[in-house]
């Protein structure tokens, strides 16, 4: 058997020592850093499997705005929270998908014929009860108001509310609730050109009609700014074939230049059954084929 001197096992443990000592010393620094790593991203990440994405932890989108039931059971618009909607939980609008999910159970019991006239809006559409009643000269009247809704709203479920029942005319009233919620009447107006774009790519021989917007006794703040949308929307109707703007504001405002609080419920927002039998009036004439054409707005419009 080979035999090394003494001398010579003792230099090379002499050799290999600084060796060890610095692989100890490399697997001490790893831990450590492994620790402070492991106890910074516990500082940094919030505890809890869904604080990740609260929506307080994420901006929301600029249109994001926050609706509520008022003790009626009707949905309002609050003015908007920088927190109030988390894009990656709440899509745009998804607001009013339970109200899309009951039409859509709704169609699924009956089915409604093709060719009919369209009512699409907010709360001032959803609660006119006897709409298809006060319009029984049309064969096929739905009613697709959902409560709270914008223009852009109508605009971003135009499939859902419009183009899938193929309807001969439209009529739509929103844009209220836009004002309120900080859109500017320019806002409204290009919303309501996008959904008058959809519905005549899809359904070209579709008439479109605006019922302008009413003079609520409650937002008389908001009369310059309901005004200019009227006006804005008016003149652009004036430019689209197979077209119309109804105008109900202005006979709706009294000799003195304000709402007629007798047609409104004590809210001062929502009609009361004179206020619909106003619009059913000033409506009836504009729809089916015998209805007036491309009329010019009124002296409230033209302001």
């Amino acid at each position: 058997m080979l035999r090394f001197p003494d001398s010579f096992r003792q230099r090379q443990a002499s050799r290999a020592a600084p060796l060890c000592t610095a692989l100890a010393l490399g697997i001490a620094a790893l831990v450590l850093c492994t620790a402070a790593t492991a106890q910074t991203t516990a500082q940094l990440v919030p505890s809890g499997p869904s604080s990740l994405f609260s929506p307080s932890s994420l901006s929301s989108p600029p249109d994001a705005f926050d609706l509520f039931r008022d003790p009626a059971g009707n949905r309002s618009i609050a003015p908007p929270s920088p927190t109030s909607l988390s894009p990656m939980l709440d899509p745009p609008f998804s607001e009013w998908r339970p109200d899309l999910d009951i039409f859509g159970s709704a169609d699924k019991l009956r089915r409604p014929e093709q060719g009919g006239v369209i009512f699409v809006g907010s709360s001032t559409i959803r609660l006119w009860r006897n709409l298809a009643q006060d319009f029984l000269l049309q064969p096929v009247v739905l009613n697709r108001g959902f409560g709270g809704s914008t223009l852009a709203a109508c605009n971003f479920y135009v499939k859902d509310l419009v183009l899938q029942y193929r309807p001969s005319q439209v009529l739509v009233y929103a844009g209220e609730n836009d004002l309120v919620i900080g859109r500017t009447p320019q806002d409204v107006m290009e919303s309501f050109v996008r959904f008058s774009q959809a519905v005549r790519a899809e359904l070209p021989d579709t008439r479109i009609s605006f019922i302008s917007i009413k003079p609520s006794p409650s937002r008389r703040a908001l009369t310059p700014v309901i005004q200019q949308a009227n006006r804005l929307i008016a003149g652009y109707l004036e430019k689209l074939p197979n077209s119309e703007y109804i105008d109900t504001h202005y006979p709706m405002l009294g000799a003195n230049g304000r709402p007629r609080a007798e047609l409104f419920l004590p809210d001062m927002l929502h009609m009361n059954e004179a206020g619909y039998a106003l619009w059913r009036s000033i409506i009836a004439p504009h729809l089916g084929s015998g209805g007036p054409r491309d009329l010019a707005p009124s002296p409230a419009a033209a302001r």
